[in-house]
């Protein structure tokens, strides 16, 4: 939240401050709530599972503030499945700052490069990259993302399964 209104700032003049813009917000959100069992992706859960169940760590690493994550998660019954959770919001600096993903992959206790993050956002990418990761980019379909940093893609979420199952055949 803090660097939304920091940038905020810095491209409009106005003359409201910060704590004005946070209570009118917060207000809009709590009259305007999220659905987010429409925007989870059908096949979450069931890559959560096999992630689980083949001995993966799994870390969440997002910008959003703890309780959106928290309500996401609670939404769509994934809290069981996450090793870590961090919020961005710890972070002085947000996304593309590669820190958020180096200190998820240092609270899950594994290197960098042993780490696969899956990412649809350029600036994911671009911090999971520069955390010296490997990233997969789901397929942007909305907005032009530049995900060609990205070292593979997929289209589903369930291709993740897919991938690593041959590349535990092959490996």
């Amino acid at each position: 939240m803090r660097s939304l209104w920091k940038t905020i700032f810095e491209v409009n003049d106005t003359i409201y401050d910060e704590a004005f813009l946070t209570e009118h917000y917060l207000k809009y959100k709590e009259e305007h709530p999220i659905d987010y069992s429409n925007l989870i992706e059908p096949d979450a859960k069931k890559v959560l599972q096999y992630l689980k169940r083949n001995g993966y760590k799994i870390g969440l690493a997002s910008s959003s503030t703890t309780a959106v994550i928290q309500e996401v998660l609670k939404e769509g019954q994934f809290t069981s499945y996450f090793d870590v959770v961090v919020s961005g919001t710890k972070f002085e600096k947000s996304k593309p700052n590669p820190e958020i993903y180096e200190y998820t992959a240092n609270k899950l206790e594994v290197k960098p490069e042993n780490c696969l993050v899956i990412e649809d956002s350029e600036k994911g990418i671009r911090a999971a990259y520069d955390a010296k990761m490997n990233v997969w980019a789901l397929k942007d379909q909305h907005f032009g993302m530049d995900q060609r940093l990205a070292n593979d893609s997929i289209a589903t979420l369930s291709e993740v399964c897919k991938k690593l199952q041959l590349s535990e055949e092959v490996g």
